[in-house]
């Protein structure tokens, strides 16, 4: 990200969040071992709160980079359509480094934009 950014809103970081959290949750419901949710809210994490800090954390790179990159002009299906199903897929690859997280939404925006026009 930029050094000389705009922060991205705080309110379209907290939408994001929310959505991530959806994703997340239903695919951790999906998953009758439990064993993915360990690599996120293990103990040594901070449990649940950690795992949602990480995520809240997570929504604001998305935000970020949505902002820097000037990706604002988008349909409002975008919550559903592209943040809850990058929830399930962080839940089901861990926990990435930014650089990761970064790397999926470039990876999903060119699908997702490629399907909407």
């Amino acid at each position: 990200m930029k050094d000389d950014m705009t922060w991205a809103d705080a309110f379209e970081v907290a939408y994001a969040a929310v959505y991530l959290s959806i994703g997340f949750e239903d695919a951790c419901r999906a998953d009758t071992s439990g064993i993915r949710y360990g690599a996120w809210g293990g103990v040594a994490r901070g449990g649940h709160l950690g795992c949602v800090h990480r995520l809240v954390g997570l929504a604001r790179v998305q935000e970020q980079w949505l902002q820097d990159a000037g990706k604002t002009d988008f349909p409002g299906v975008f919550a559903y359509e592209f943040t809850e199903p990058l929830g399930g897929w962080l839940y089901a690859n861990g926990d990435p480094t930014d650089a990761e997280f970064i790397a999926e939404l470039e990876r999903r925006w060119g699908e997702w934009t490629k399907e909407a026009s």
